[in-house]
């Protein structure tokens, strides 16, 4: 969540950019250059299924959540490295598009994504920018925001998730409205869908209009 939200890079898709940023500096050197040797040789060594750094780099590769596959048996030009890094951000967004996807605790993330007006074929980036709430000048409202939407608040969906040894937990079934008792109090309910407290239909102006 911290990366979805934040426009942060996760380390190892960090560290992975600036290898291949570095690979990419290799390239562009003149063949007698100690660096450009050193390539040449590492790459050779993965021709013949031997340990070199650019076998390791393409074993990085092959382990990402969302595979990418690099081609070690051809002639790599620096244009051809910006392919390998745009593929490796598309697959750090699908990392995290696929965190949020089966997260119990990013319900509303996960809406969000689902309703975006530009598809995910068009975002070039994870790292666009921070989300918008976060500029939010008042502190205790953006953490009320931040807390609502990472789950951390007091609902019942939340609340009765926990378990200890008094306590042993609750099915989600059982998450119910602490005012109607009939459905799930999650973050959907409370926002939009309760009107059991007239103090909560006062301060949530979709709910007042509703009701009038």
């Amino acid at each position: 969540l911290l990366f979805s939200e934040m426009g942060m890079w996760p380390v190892k898709y960090r560290r992975i950019i600036l290898a291949l940023r570095y690979w990419q500096y290799a390239l562009t050197l003149p063949e007698d250059h100690f660096l450009s040797i050193t390539m040449v040789e590492s790459l050779t060594l993965a021709h013949a299924k031997k340990s070199s750094w650019i076998s390791n780099l393409a074993h990085v590769l092959h382990l990402l959540h969302r595979p990418v596959s690099m081609d070690l048996s051809r002639q790599w030009l620096p244009s051809d490295i910006d392919n390998l890094i745009t593929a490796v951000e598309q697959s750090c967004l699908m990392d995290i598009d696929a965190f949020i996807a089966v997260s119990s605790k990013a319900l509303l993330l996960r809406y969000r994504s689902l309703h975006q007006t530009d598809p995910s074929s068009t975002r070039k980036t994870p790292m666009a920018s921070s989300c918008s709430y976060l500029n939010v000048p008042i502190f205790a409202h953006k953490k009320a925001l931040v807390r609502l939407l990472t789950s951390s608040h007091t609902l019942a969906i939340e609340v009765l998730r926990w378990s200890d040894r008094h306590c042993p937990p609750v099915p989600c079934s059982q998450h119910l409205c602490r005012f109607y008792l009939s459905e799930v109090e999650d973050e959907a309910h409370a926002l939009w869908y309760c009107n059991g407290s007239q103090s909560l239909d006062i301060c949530d102006p979709i709910s007042s209009n509703r009701c009038s």
